[in-house]
């Protein structure tokens, strides 16, 4: 359940997916700033863990593989589809560092 008080961004979370999606350049620059904690959407945290195995697998990122990944957590691929049209990869790294910035946030109210 999503707790609407909770420090986190749909289409932030939305965009950066995406973009790790269709761009391999946004991929191999930023993968290594990001974990699944940086995704406070249970979805996302799932299309995020698909992306990273692929990755870690050295096999192409696409709507395709991902989609075949993604069967394992039993995803709809309508929504790796849509993902890959709302990608923006020319703020990417201002996207992780908001993601990033999110996490901590909500690292901090656990912790109070």
């Amino acid at each position: 359940m999503v707790n609407e008080s909770t420090p986190y961004n749909e289409k932030v979370e939305r965009n950066v997916l995406g973009a790790l999606i269709t761009s391999e350049r946004a991929l191999v620059n930023n993968i290594q700033f990001l974990s699944e904690d940086c995704f406070y959407l249970f979805n996302n945290k799932k299309i995020f863990n698909a992306i990273i195995s692929l990755f870690n697998k050295n096999q192409n990122i696409n709507i395709l593989s991902l989609e075949n990944e993604l069967k394992k957590y039993k995803k709809a691929s309508e929504e790796v589809i849509d993902l890959s049209s709302e990608a923006s990869v020319y703020n990417i790294q201002e996207l992780v560092f908001i993601l990033k910035e999110y996490k901590i946030r909500r690292e901090l109210i656990i912790l109070s």
